[in-house]
């Protein structure tokens, strides 16, 4: 029998490390979007001051943007995290 305070909680992925987890075919057509609008940068090939292409992720709790990486793949973290100010309430 295992005890309750030495068993470790279960695992779960963080919501944020992979873009559009509840809807993965938006992220295809977001990102077709995204290539076919603006410049995918590509590594040390791209001129400098380069500025990635980014698709925002719109939640309840704030936003994220995710860069486009060149090779399709996914990208392996969130550009930027940005959450919405608390609205202020009579209570």
């Amino acid at each position: 029998m295992t005890d309750p305070l030495r068993t470790p909680p279960p695992t779960a992925a963080a919501p944020h490390q992979r873009p559009f987890a509840l809807a993965p075919d938006r992220w295809e057509a977001e990102r077709s979007r995204a290539v076919r609008g603006g410049h995918v940068c590509c590594g040390s090939n791209c001129a400098v001051g380069c500025e990635p292409v980014l698709i925002r992720e719109r939640k309840g709790w704030g936003w994220i943007d995710w860069t486009v990486p060149a090779d399709g793949s996914l990208p392996e973290q969130p550009h930027r995290i940005a959450v919405f100010t608390p609205i202020p309430t009579r209570f």
